[in-house]
């Protein structure tokens, strides 16, 4: 099963108490105008319902930050992990797809559509996209993994290997024992299913 680990552009909720009790200073004196809300109002607002688990209230957020702002790859990449947690699998790659046409560094924008891919059995689709996201991070052990399985899947059990050892190896560097000791495991039954197969081949 592919490790379900979503590598997300979050930006934290700003606080604003001085704005916020200035404006109640002004509506007091009768000065108070309705409030024009922004794609980043939306976005942070779409952010904070994502954090709790409300993704119907999180994808209207969202929807509105995008249509005022069509041009945040970041907004797209958030809107994208919604989608992505709503199953919606197509519609989670369209706005990866539309956040890296805008910026084609983003690394985690093609993790995620990796992901998405996966979903929905597109193997050599999301292989090319774990390859791109660790282009663009090569210590991205997250991506070898599931470009591992990716790869198991289309039966490229060799490169597959290649890329959990790689895994490991990174985990191992970063202290993170029980990444390296769930990696370690997979690597090993991929190992003897290989030995298995090659045997089977020269019966």
């Amino acid at each position: 099963m592919l490790r379900k680990h979503m590598v997300r552009l979050f930006r934290a909720p700003v606080r604003a108490f001085g704005l916020a009790a200035i404006s109640l200073s002004l509506c007091a004196l009768g000065a108070c105008q309705p409030t024009v809300r922004t794609a980043d109002d939306f976005h942070r607002a779409g952010i904070a319902a994502i954090q709790a688990d409300d993704l119907a209230t999180a994808l209207e957020n969202l929807d509105q930050a995008v249509a005022l702002e069509s041009s945040n790859p970041t907004i797209l990449v958030n809107r994208g992990l919604v989608h992505d947690e709503l199953g919606e699998y197509e519609a989670a790659i369209a706005d990866y797809t539309a956040a890296i046409t805008l910026d084609q560094t983003l690394g985690e924008a093609y993790y995620n559509r990796a992901n998405a891919h996966h979903n929905l059995k597109q193997f050599e689709e999301a292989v090319a996209d774990y390859s791109e996201a660790i282009e663009q991070k090569e210590d991205f052990a997250y991506a070898y993994v599931n470009r591992a399985i990716n790869l198991e899947a289309l039966g490229e059990q060799e490169r597959a290997i290649a890329d959990l050892t790689r895994a490991a190896g990174i985990f191992e560097k970063n202290g993170e024992s029980a990444d390296v000791k769930r990696v370690t495991a997979k690597l090993e039954s991929l190992k003897r299913r290989e030995a298995t197969d090659e045997q089977a081949e020269r019966l």
